[in-house]
């Protein structure tokens, strides 16, 4: 039988097994198939020291669809080291519970059972962009109160003394975020 038709085969017999529905998620999932660090053959960038490497094309999808800078959203990712659920420290709230999925080429998507990583990473990069054009949007005086976009993100995402955080850990985010993204821009 040749490949073709085996594979057709395998499609059917799992459509009956699955239901279209799950058949045309898996043939057409955009964490999958239009990630740009797919490994297809093309050059991609080599992320050889992020610390969760088994996440890295779920992070790289959503930092691309939203327009997020990926050495960044990485270096939070590392910064942040949330457990599962909590991985970009996006705290849930009634907005966050509510959000079902992402749009991607005009399309809903729902979000993969993948203990919150999609929905974590696409809440940081929506995070990221937004206070990227906050920042670039301020007048060079209060721009210049802030060492870097960093310092300024650092304010918003993790905020020193913040009452979420009894332990202090957000003293230490800009400098972590900031020399993870030397490391990541590297590549």
């Amino acid at each position: 039988m040749s490949k073709q038709k085996l594979s057709c085969l395998s499609t059917i017999v799992l459509g009956t097994a699955l239901g279209l529905g799950a058949v045309f998620y898996l043939n057409n999932n955009p964490l999958k198939n239009e990630s740009r660090y797919e490994a297809r053959g093309e050059s991609s960038p080599n992320y050889v020291n992020f610390r969760f490497p088994n996440e890295l094309e779920t992070i790289a999808f959503h930092a691309n669809r939203v327009g997020a800078e990926l050495p960044l959203l990485l270096a939070i990712r590392e910064a942040e080291n949330g457990r599962n659920g909590l991985q970009f420290g996006v705290i849930p709230n009634s907005k966050y519970n509510a959000d079902s999925g992402f749009t991607y080429n005009n399309v809903l998507h729902p979000y993969p059972n993948d203990n919150e990583l999609s929905k974590q990473a696409s809440w940081a990069s929506h995070t990221i962009r937004n206070n990227l054009e906050r920042f670039n949007a301020l007048p060079d005086e209060k721009r210049r109160a802030y060492i870097d976009f960093i310092d300024f993100l650092g304010d918003r995402y993790a905020p020193v003394k913040a009452k979420n955080d009894p332990n202090n850990l957000n003293s230490n985010w800009e400098r972590n975020v900031r020399a993870r993204y030397a490391l990541h821009r590297e590549n």
